[in-house]
């Protein structure tokens, strides 16, 4: 509660990023449901994917989980791309049907990312609350923020270089 409902989502969804980009072999981003007594007001009892019994409504947290579970079902880590930037992360993993995925994002602010390809490339963008468009092109501009941000393709993104950072005043 103290994060709010979405930096709390960002910071589960970025933890399964780097926990399997680690290889560990087990992901806890948070409980089902925030704590139903008194342990609800707490640093700790609002740390669920829902609201508290007996409503159990959905936060944004179980969105930003569900979109990243979909988008890396039976995904394997394989690589991490280069952005020149420290606090810019490009994880790229290898989905069963053979697309890649490659997971982007930002520690504060946002990054304008082109994504590079070895020939043109079958594309879909899948934002942090799953929301997608496709194109098929050599490049791809992506804004990357806090949230992160899924470019689905058929081919291995070749380089990732940051074009542009903003910073909130």
């Amino acid at each position: 509660r103290n994060l709010g409902e979405q930096r709390q989502a960002e910071f589960y969804v970025r933890d399964i990023l780097i926990s399997l980009a680690y290889g560990f072999s087990r992901v806890s981003p948070g409980i089902i449901m925030d704590a139903g007594n008194a342990y609800y007001n707490t640093l700790w009892g609002g740390g669920g994917l829902c609201r508290r019994y007996p409503l159990l409504y959905p936060k944004k947290a179980y969105v930003g989980v569900a979109t990243v579970t979909r988008v890396l079902d039976r995904a394997v880590f394989s690589r991490r791309v280069e952005t020149g930037s420290r606090t810019v992360y490009a994880l790229a993993f290898r989905r069963a049907d053979g697309r890649e995925v490659t997971a982007l994002w930002t520690t504060v602010g946002t990054a304008e990312i082109e994504a590079r390809f070895d020939g043109v490339a079958s594309l879909e963008e899948v934002g942090f609350f799953g929301e997608s468009g496709a194109a098929r092109a050599r490049s791809r501009t992506v804004t990357a923020g806090t949230a992160p941000v899924y470019l689905l393709s058929d081919r291995p993104v070749a380089s990732a270089p940051v074009k542009a950072r903003r910073y909130a005043p």
